[in-house]
């Protein structure tokens, strides 16, 4: 067991919290999302986080949705360089 250091009260994290929640809330696949992190590396950055979606999804849509939101991160934050997004099926909860 670790615990990843995440600063919940940084403004930065709360609007993507926030971005996220209501990015993923669109998709019926999607069942949760966790230890969201910006990692900020000499002026660009990068966000790290996991995705649960529901075990009845196939690869290739899970494939899509990733680039979906990824795309949609990017094209919001602009000081964003990298998105590297986890999955996770239900059952790994």
């Amino acid at each position: 067991v670790h615990l990843d250091p995440v600063n919940i009260n940084d403004p930065e994290i709360k609007k993507l919290h926030n971005f996220l929640n209501k990015l993923l809330n669109q998709y019926d696949e999607v069942v949760s999302f966790h230890d969201l992190r910006i990692v900020d590396k000499k002026g660009t950055k990068d966000i790290f986080f996991n995705l649960v979606l529901n075990p009845e999804v196939k690869d290739k849509e899970a494939e899509d949705l990733k680039l979906k939101i990824k795309d949609a991160l990017l094209n919001t934050f602009p000081s964003v360089n990298n998105v590297i997004l986890e999955i996770e099926p239900k059952y790994a909860l």
